[in-house]
């Protein structure tokens, strides 16, 4: 993830509070998630300042990815590319 954090001009914080090692595909995963939304944050949101956050909630992991950018209106976007 330091590389995206190189390209731009916008800070990143991390705050990962796992008990333990997840399972090697769901790393995987994971990473792939975070780093794809901090991607678009460079691209699309001319944000500040990005947070990533991952924890488990309820016996599932969450990850959370925030910025401080310009956004964009959910109902202007078709989910299913149509």
């Amino acid at each position: 993830m330091a590389s995206i954090g190189g390209e731009s001009h916008i800070s990143f914080g991390v705050d990962v509070d796992l008990p333990v090692r997840l399972d090697p595909t769901l790393e995987t995963v994971l990473y792939r998630v975070a780093q794809e939304a901090l991607t678009n944050v460079v691209k699309h949101s001319r944000a500040e300042h990005a947070e990533i956050a991952m924890r488990v909630r309820d016996r599932m992991v969450a990850l959370d990815v925030r910025d401080d950018g310009i956004g964009f209106d959910p109902d202007s976007v078709d989910a299913l590319g149509r």
